[in-house]
């Protein structure tokens, strides 16, 4: 006898668990699935996401180029002082890009004028050309500003943006030596 008397008589050794299934899924996996499908899918549209963040992250030139082409795209749509404006912003941002910021975000008027035309790599004359920059955005509502001068702005701004390679000035042209017969 194994001392507990009687008591035993009625107990019998516990026999194993049933096996959990692997079905139904418990919520925490249809949680983490979500997660998984959501960040895939992220991954896979970034550029079309809304979220700054999420999209891929590129060369400030690429950005710049991209807002350019967007402006000019929507360019027939924008009251001109609301074009000059955003134009103007988006130009002074690219200079302090591809520059320091101390050299050019002071500058103002004729002065930023001046210094657009003295940096410009592919030599285009602000100072000219680019007057309704500093002059529209303080006109008074509903002022009336070519299109075709807000493209041609946009098109040396997006010379701002290329790369150096592609900005560089062509190489002075050599001269053939002609060979002493």
């Amino acid at each position: 006898m194994n001392g507990f008397g009687a008591a035993d008589n009625g107990l019998r050794d516990i026999r194993g668990l049933d096996a959990i299934s692997a079905w139904p899924l418990a919520p925490g996996w249809w949680l983490l699935m979500a997660v998984a499908i959501l960040l895939v899918l992220a991954l896979v549209f970034r550029d079309r996401l809304p979220v700054p963040a999420l999209r891929r992250s590129g060369d400030w030139r690429a950005d710049a180029r991209r807002l350019l082409r967007d402006l000019k795209r929507r360019l027939p749509g924008l009251e001109g002082r609301a074009a000059a404006a955003e134009f103007s912003e988006l130009m002074r941002r690219i200079a302090m890009a591809r520059t320091a910021r101390d050299e050019c975000a002071g500058l103002s008027g004729t002065a930023w004028l001046e210094w657009l035309s003295a940096n410009d790599p592919a030599g285009f004359d602000w100072r000219e050309h680019g007057r309704l920059v500093v002059e529209v955005p303080y006109a008074p509502p509903g002022i009336n500003v070519d299109p075709g001068d807000m493209q041609r702005l946009i098109d040396a701004a997006t010379v701002w943006a290329m790369p150096e390679a592609e900005t560089a000035p062509p190489a002075a042209a050599t001269v053939p030596r002609r060979e002493a017969a």
